[in-house]
């Protein structure tokens, strides 16, 4: 639901700090609605734009000063998804304050977890303190970064529990010793996936080797054995789902109809074909598939979906609603995606690919749905990628 506020929701954001000119490429009618929009999915629009300048620039000491108190701006905003923008627009920039970084780790799981994952300002104690607080995706988050130092992997080990146990077995770049493997594999020892992560890593020192020997079944040693003595290519992978998050990015490129087909068999088989993927499609601009997932949940052929998709009024696309059995949230949803397609395709404007879907999520963002946390980050991550490819 969209969130209304007072004017004084980002009391931090002095008025003195609002001028007429710009200063870090950040407009003053920016910060004008950053402080004082009632909208929370536009001022979150807001500040994802102003992070982007503050992750782009090589700031002097009095642009950092500047940049600081906009971002603890950002930080007390009340709304989930303002504070998100920030965290998934600064996940991966040196130039996010570390402090802050902090508040973010603090933050609700959605919040704290792409800056967990990505971003280079922690300590190994800033990401130890996080785990002591036994907070499992928040462990899992950390558990994944590019590098997982030694005394890191041990708090892991100790609180982060099998899920982030797993993630940090498989994990190249997690520096597991001996003895931290060895701890893990007592610990976590009625876990079958724990030795399946270790075989997953590119390498893997004798000890572990020699551990994971005398723990696996016949035929994981056997392929420990081939990939780690005679092959030189990956002879042994974790066959994970893909995440939705990932999956609606594959669908960016041009797909024949008889593709889509055959990935929506695919998919409807696995039982990955899901709402959640739909509402993702929808708001991404993906009306192909978004008409072909449609057309699976309602029992009719893609055409009719299609026709009743593209139909002038609510009607006929509330009827294709209703007969995939879809809530009354989902179908507002898309049918606000439907209405901004439409009208983004008409506008006689010819945007390309990455444009248009910038344009598509951005107003899908600034409408008052009821998105999920989730559905709102994935938006934000998309649109920060679109924009900054």
């Amino acid at each position: 639901m969209m969130t209304f506020v007072t004017p004084s929701m980002t009391p931090s954001l002095n008025k003195s700090m609002i001028s007429d000119h710009s200063y870090l490429g950040i407009q003053a009618n920016d910060l004008r609605i950053l402080r004082e929009s009632p909208l929370a999915q536009k001022r979150a629009v807001v500040a994802q734009k102003i992070c982007r300048h503050i992750r782009e620039r090589d700031m002097t000491s009095s642009e950092y000063d500047f940049a600081y108190k906009i971002l603890n701006a950002i930080m007390d905003d009340v709304a989930d998804i303002v504070r998100r923008a920030l965290a998934v627009t600064l996940k991966t920039s040196p130039n996010l304050p570390r402090d802050i970084a902090k508040k973010l780790a603090a933050d609700i799981d959605t919040i704290a977890v792409p800056v967990l994952k990505h971003s280079p300002v922690f300590t190994d104690q800033d990401l130890i303190e996080v785990l002591r607080s036994h907070m499992s995706e928040k462990a899992e988050a950390i558990a994944t970064r590019p590098v997982v130092n030694s005394p890191v992997v041990g708090a892991i080990i100790r609180y982060g529990g099998p899920r982030a146990a797993v993630a940090l077995a498989a994990n190249d770049g997690a520096i597991i010793d001996p003895q931290n493997a060895t701890l893990m594999m007592a610990l976590y020892k009625e876990e079958d996936i724990i030795e399946q992560g270790f075989l997953a890593r590119r390498n893997v020192s004798a000890p572990i080797l020699d551990k994971l020997m005398g723990l696996v079944t016949q035929e994981s040693a056997k392929r420990l054995y081939e990939r780690h003595r005679l092959s030189l290519e990956m002879t042994l992978e974790i066959m994970e789902r893909v995440k939705e998050r990932a999956r609606i990015d594959l669908f960016d490129r041009d797909w024949p109809q008889n593709d889509i087909e055959r990935l929506m068999d695919y998919l409807e088989q696995k039982g990955e074909l899901t709402r959640s993927f739909l509402i993702r499609s929808a708001c991404s601009g993906h009306v192909e598939f978004t008409t072909h997932i449609l057309a699976r949940f309602a029992g009719v052929s893609h055409a009719k979906a299609v026709l009743m998709f593209y139909d002038q009024g609510d009607f006929a696309l509330q009827i294709l609603c209703n007969r995939a059995q879809l809530s009354s949230r989902d179908f507002y949803i898309i049918k606000a995606a439907s209405l901004i397609y439409r009208d983004l395709e008409q506008s006689g404007i010819d945007y390309n690919k990455d444009i248009f879907q910038s344009r598509m999520v951005e107003r899908v963002l600034t409408l008052p749905l009821d998105l999920t946390p989730e559905i709102e980050a994935f938006l934000l991550e998309k649109l920060d990628r679109i924009n900054f490819k």
